[in-house]
């Protein structure tokens, strides 16, 4: 069963993922900034470490987020987002984390929208990440068919607030998994490599992420 489970690595540089593939990590997803879930990653670093990890046949999906804090961006942070699109793209990375928000912390459709298209004419993968649990709780299961609509592939999400320990979200978890029947969920934030099973088994989910995965 186990071996069907995709352990994402969380990392924010080269010895990090040289460490997660020796372990048994089967995903990337390079980041700057992990404890502030995550930013941009430098183009050397996203170059060196796909590099490696092709020679490994291991997929990177590269963090796109131009600072930390919210998920509601200014048009120039906008602009920022579309440069470090393009980059990725040039680099041939598997695919690209992302999320953005409105002011009352509902999907931002207009900006997804365009982001998620292009992504997907340039066949890169796209995974909304933890801003997912940003999104008011009643409005989280339309805001999955929305994302399934748009061909997102993946939304990683802690299932509840950042302080639970996710456990205590199993119900939670259980819930988004069947409702996302189109993509994958991705449970994150303090799952590791102690307990990964045990969530796996509660909830149906596949893929787990984390920095302590392996």
């Amino acid at each position: 069963m186990y071996k069907t489970i995709i352990k994402e690595f969380c990392a924010e540089n080269f010895q990090e993922v040289k460490y997660a593939l020796s372990n048994g990590a089967n995903r990337i997803e390079l980041n700057d900034n992990i404890s502030a879930w995550g930013t941009t990653p430098s183009i050397g670093n996203i170059k060196q470490i796909i590099k490696y990890c092709e020679e490994h046949a291991i997929p990177v999906i590269v963090m796109n987020r131009p600072r930390r804090g919210n998920f509601i961006y200014t048009d120039d942070e906008k602009e920022i987002i579309r440069m470090d699109l393009e980059e990725i793209i040039k680099i041939d990375a598997t695919g690209v984390a992302f999320g953005a928000l409105d002011k009352d912390n509902m999907l931002d459709k207009e900006f997804l929208r365009e982001f998620i298209r292009h992504a997907k004419d340039n066949n890169l993968e796209v995974t909304f990440h933890r801003a997912f649990d940003s999104i008011p709780y009643e409005l989280q299961f339309q805001s999955i068919k929305w994302l399934a609509d748009q061909g997102v592939d993946r939304i990683a999400t802690h299932g509840g607030s950042d302080s639970s320990n996710i456990l205590d979200n199993v119900e939670r978890l259980k819930e988004l998994n069947v409702v996302s029947q189109r993509l994958e969920i991705i449970a994150g934030g303090g799952v590791n490599k102690n307990n990964f099973k045990k969530l796996v088994e509660l909830t149906g989910i596949k893929e787990v992420h984390g920095t302590k995965i392996v």
